[in-house]
């Protein structure tokens, strides 16, 4: 049983249509594993999660690779730091605690004239004329 550290280059991937370098980039790990551990490739699933990580569009550069061999079989793992942990983390709309989830919980509604919206009532406004009786 063998036990070896890579990191593979993956911007080769850039080469690739933009709906294709995610799935590309899978396929590079694969065949850069088979190339230098001479067996059969198991892509663990937080190795396949990290690379999709941030879309199909745009996968990471380059990846930090951890092969164990038994045997035939070669299992690849994602190599764990901070930096890596944290960027699969990320929502798809943003970091968590973006400045467009506080500005909405810290602010009041504004209009363009830099009047408050107040909440509706049940109160009549002062402005609004009255209400006439129909006569009979």
């Amino acid at each position: 049983m063998s036990e070896r550290v890579y990191t593979i280059n993956l911007s080769a991937v850039k080469g690739v249509a933009r709906i294709d370098r995610a799935k590309k980039a899978v396929v590079l790990i694969r065949r850069f594993l088979e190339r230098h551990m001479k067996g059969t490739v198991m892509i663990s699933p937080a190795l396949n999660e990290y690379v999709w990580s941030r879309g199909i569009k745009k996968p990471p550069v380059r990846v930090k690779v951890k092969a164990t061999k038994d045997g035939e079989i070669v299992k690849a793992e994602l190599v764990e730091t901070e930096q890596r942990v944290r960027a699969t983390k990320k929502t798809k709309k943003g970091k968590i605690g973006s400045k467009k989830e506080t500005a909405k919980t810290e602010a009041p509604a504004e209009t363009k004239a830099g009047k408050k919206i107040e909440k509706a009532s049940d109160e009549k406004p002062k402005d609004a004329k009255p209400e006439t009786e129909k006569k009979e």
